[in-house]
C-alpha cells in the first residue's frame, strides 16, 4: 500500500497556555498524524508541552529544538493509528507563549516504524532556495515545517514538494509544511 495524504488543518495561539484545532481523520488503513509545532517565546513555551488527539496523548515529539534556536523552537509528535473522524489536536504549552502549528493525516504508512530519519536546522538567514536532504526509503513520505522569523517573507515549497494545508501568518512569522514522495536522498 502506498502513503497518501489525508487531510491537513493549521491553528495558532498569542498567549494562551493551549492551541486547540479541528481536525478529521479519514478511514483509511495504516495511518498515522502528525503534528508540527513552533514555539516563539523568550521562554520555550512547548519545553514541557503536550499534544492529544481527542484526549489521547500522542506521547514524546519525535523531533525537538535543534541547540542554539533562538526563541524559536519546533516540536514533531506522530500518533500511529488515531482514531478515524473529526476531533481536535490539543497542543498545551508550559508557558503562554506564541504558537503555530501544521498538522496532517496520513494513510498507509509503516506503523512500527512511521518516522525513519529526521533533519533540523536553524539560523538566521538562509539563501533562497534553501533546503535540507533527507533519507527517505523505498516508497516513504518525507514531512517538513518551516518557520520563517518574519511576516513578510513568504515560504514557499519546491515545485516537487506538496503544500499541507495553508500558511499560518501571524504578526511575527509565517510557518509552512510540505511533502515529498521520493526514494532515497531527498532535497526539500
Amino acid at each position: 500500500m502506498a502513503i497518501a495524504f489525508d487531510a491537513a488543518s493549521t491553528g495558532l495561539i498569542s498567549g494562551a497556555a493551549s492551541l486547540t484545532i479541528s481536525h478529521t481523520v479519514g478511514a483509511g488503513a495504516d495511518r498515522v498524524l502528525v503534528v508540527s509545532a513552533t514555539g516563539i517565546n523568550s521562554v520555550n513555551p512547548l519545553s514541557a508541552g503536550t499534544a492529544t488527539w481527542g484526549g489521547a496523548s500522542m506521547g514524546s515529539p519525535v523531533v525537538t529544538p535543534s541547540a542554539g534556536a533562538a526563541n524559536d523552537y519546533t516540536y514533531i509528535w506522530v500518533l500511529v493509528a488515531p482514531a478515524t473522524g473529526t476531533a481536535n489536536i490539543v497542543i498545551s504549552c508550559a508557558a503562554g507563549g506564541y504558537v503555530k502549528a501544521v498538522c496532517s493525516s496520513w494513510s498507509g504508512v509503516d506503523q512500527t516504524t512511521p518516522v525513519s530519519a529526521s533533519v533540523k536546522a536553524v539560523g538566521s538567514s538562509y539563501p533562497s532556495p534553501w533546503s535540507r536532504t533527507v533519507t527517505v526509503a523505498s516508497g516513504g513520505v518525507a514531512v517538513d515545517h518551516v518557520m520563517l522569523r518574519s511576516a513578510s517573507i513568504t515560504p514557499t515549497p519546491d515545485a516537487s514538494q506538496t503544500q499541507i494545508g495553508g500558511m499560518v501568518n501571524g504578526t511575527l512569522s509565517r510557518t509552512s509544511g510540505s511533502y515529498k514522495t521520493n526514494t532515497g536522498s531527498t532535497p526539500m
